[in-house]
């Protein structure tokens, strides 16, 4: 059984708490981090084809044509 392998003593189990603690820590941070730097990341397609190009192309244009008219 993987309790009959649990520290016994009051010294095991500090230790015990204190890794568990800053592991959970360490998670936390690796997670938040991950968190943030998806704000920042822009949606890039692996492959642009000449097509995507121009169709990309297109819609700016027609947005600067909205943003004059505006």
């Amino acid at each position: 059984m993987l309790t009959q392998r649990l520290p016994t003593n009051q010294a095991g189990k500090l230790v015990l708490s204190g890794a568990l603690q800053h592991g959970f820590v360490a998670v936390l941070i690796f997670a938040l981090i991950a968190l943030a730097a998806t704000f920042f990341l822009k949606d890039v397609p692996f492959v642009t084809t000449p097509a995507r190009r121009e169709a990309e192309a297109q819609a700016d244009e027609e947005d600067a044509l909205e943003v004059a008219h505006s």
